[in-house]
């Protein structure tokens, strides 16, 4: 169909371009067609598979058919491929954006999601071309100046600011053969990687993209095709597209698991248990094939899920980010059409509300912490959470939420535990992940299921994308990154386990007065050098001088009580101090109607030095004075 296309495009053009030529509007001397009319043979005598082995034969080699540089590279490929690259010369790389430039039997897809051995497009001037091999493998030359075949591992094609834009691919006809897979073996099985329960099975493509079931409610039957359904922002599947994943420990599928629709015998299925990559994948009642079993690999970027009947891998047909997409298996590429989140569905609820440290179960002196102080208001979006030991000031406030998840609040600042870019969705499923403080929002990264685990130890797993709270590599030590990781086990391993303990507050400490402890009457409190530290249950001492509220009298002359209080979570302590306010000397009391009397040098003197001070001047610019009688400074300085 395209090279149908492509050739009424051609002869558009060249009938547009004799027309205006007659009509005397443009020389016919000036045309000039980019891409001759030829006809070609398809390059269909290679796999995607073959073509990224010639690419991988050219690392460190330098390809030059027609220069030195990426589109140099595209040459050598379409040469290999059985394209003569001549007839497709290029200005500039982020020319072959455009039609002429498509060849034969090609695909030119805008924003496509990329399949191995696709041609990677990057428009600007004079933009860049690439191979794609997988998410985390594509081929350049002059990537960074090195003019030769390079491999670059990490997800070059969305990269912006080094190449320009991604615009989308040219996709060669490769060879369609379906390729065989083989039954997968208890040995090759992954083995039991996540508990047995009810998750919502999230895809890499999109945070708010589920594997869904057609139909409203538990209306299933045997052939139903299983799809990918977009539920909008922060939402997850309903419940009747919730699978409960179950691991067989004897039988045809032992060291696998079987995915059910909850509630129903309907299993995630491989139609015939089919050998062949490519077929789709439905839902069917509950027997004994082998397309019913299931290995459930971690990755570094979520589960891949692999059927023991072929070996191949549950799969977002082509990548292509729609509701009502289908579903099938494919030959492991390690692309995100392949990878896949476990978020429990509904959890139990466990702990009650409150204030918590959250002790490692690792060594219990150390705690999660926020990076900076608190009461000096250090604590900001994006503040990285981290260990520190005992001597950390750092609290968190459990508060339960809804359908089993919690939030976890740091209650001096008022910011919540979450993953960091949680709420974009950005490589959600990327390994080690930062944990960090943020505003409140409705992301589902700042929501945790917390799983009580053995000996009283808890693990906090995301809502996001079913990842957990870890410490990272398990090193105890102090400011050791605490980051997102996929459960080391079905039980968590030391470094996912928690223990928290549920502290309350119980009364203020003064440990230091304040600088300043004498005042003229109506003067306002000055709480420099002032630290105030809340106790805590467990003996924990927080400073929350930043967060009192104060309470005191200074109107009249006298020794005078301070009175300072803090609430939280619906708890209010108070504590107290002293101070001491002393009368002026002067007559009057400083109002229009019964200004300060100004009756001698040192009453003078004395007004400058309160006027211009530092501590009073608030109190004694706004008074009234009056001088009662004739000073003599005796011509001294002013």
């Amino acid at each position: 169909m395209l090279k149908n296309k492509l050739k009424r495009w051609l002869a558009a053009a060249v009938s547009a371009v004799m027309i205006c030529g007659m009509a005397g509007l443009l020389p016919v001397s000036t045309v000039r067609l980019t891409k001759p009319i030829i006809a070609e043979a398809a390059a269909s005598d290679f796999t995607a598979d073959q073509a990224i082995e010639w690419v991988k034969s050219q690392e460190g080699k330098t390809q030059s058919l027609g220069g030195t540089q990426c589109v140099a590279l595209i040459n050598g490929y379409m040469n290999f491929l059985g394209v003569n690259y001549r007839n497709y010369l290029v200005n500039y790389a982020s020319d072959f954006s455009k039609p002429q430039f498509c060849p034969d039997g090609w695909e030119q897809i805008a924003g496509a999601v990329p399949q191995k051995g696709d041609v990677l497009v990057y428009s600007g001037t004079p933009g860049h071309v690439a191979i794609y091999e997988s998410d985390w493998s594509t081929w350049h030359q002059n990537y960074a100046g090195d003019r030769f075949v390079k491999n670059v591992t990490w997800k070059a094609y969305n990269d912006t600011a080094a190449m320009g834009p991604y615009w989308g691919v040219l996709r060669p006809n490769f060879k369609p053969d379906r390729i065989p897979g083989h039954v997968m073996t208890e040995e090759e099985s992954a083995g039991r990687t996540i508990p047995d329960g009810e998750y919502h099975i999230v895809s890499e493509v999109s945070m708010s993209y589920c594997l869904d079931i057609p139909g409203n409610d538990y209306n299933t039957k045997n052939g139903n095709r299983v799809q990918m359904w977009d539920w909008g922002g922060n939402n997850l599947c309903p419940e009747y597209d919730v699978f409960y994943a179950e691991y067989q420990t004897d039988g045809p599928g032992k060291n696998f698991y079987r995915l059910y629709q909850r509630t129903t015998n309907q299993c995630l299925d491989v139609s015939g248990a089919d050998l062949y990559e490519g077929k789709n994948v439905n839902m069917w009642e509950k027997h004994d094939s082998l397309g019913q079993f299931w290995s459930i690999e971690r990755t570094s970027h979520g589960y891949r899920v692999r059927s023991k009947a072929n070996s191949f891998c549950l799969d977002v047909v082509e990548g292509v980010l729609k509701s009502g997409q289908d579903v099938g298996t494919f030959i492991k590429n390690d692309s995100i059409n392949q990878s896949w989140g476990f978020v429990p569905y509904q959890p139990k609820k466990t702990v009650a509300d409150g204030i918590y440290r959250i002790h490692s179960s690792i060594d219990q002196e150390y705690c999660l912490d926020v990076a900076g102080i608190a009461s000096k208001g250090e604590y900001k979006n994006e503040q990285n959470v981290q260990l520190w030991d005992s001597g950390t000031d750092d609290i968190f406030k459990i508060e339960y939420v809804r359908d089993g998840y919690y939030r976890i609040k740091e209650p001096v600042s008022g910011l919540y535990v979450e993953i960091w870019n949680g709420n974009s969705g950005k490589d959600y499923l990327k390994d080690h992940i930062n944990i960090q403080l943020f505003g409140a929002s409705d992301s589902r990264g700042q929501l945790w299921s917390i799983q009580q685990l053995h000996e009283g130890t808890y693990t906090l797993i995301s809502q996001l994308n079913g990842y957990c709270i870890d410490l990272l590599d398990g090193k105890i030590a102090k400011e050791q990154n605490i980051a997102q990781h996929y459960l080391n086990s079905p039980t968590a391993s030391p470094a996912q386990r928690w223990l928290l303990e549920q502290i309350n507050i119980k009364s203020l400490s003064v440990a230091s007065k304040p600088n300043k402890t004498v005042y003229f009457p109506d003067e306002k409190l000055d709480a420099a050098g002032l630290k105030v530290d809340a106790v805590f249950s467990n003996g924990t001492k927080i400073d929350v001088t930043n967060s009192l509220k104060y309470s005191y009298d200074f109107s009249s002359a006298g020794e005078k009580t301070v009175a300072a209080s803090y609430t939280l979570d619906g708890t209010t302590v108070k504590t107290s101090f002293k101070v001491t306010v002393t009368d002026l000397d002067f007559k009057g009391s400083g109002t229009e109607s019964d200004p300060y009397l100004i009756e001698s040098k040192a009453d003078l003197e004395k007004m400058r030095n309160l006027v211009n001070s530092e501590d009073y001047s608030v109190a004694f610019k706004s008074c009234y004075y009056l001088q009662t009688a004739d000073i003599d400074l005796n011509n001294e300085k002013w």
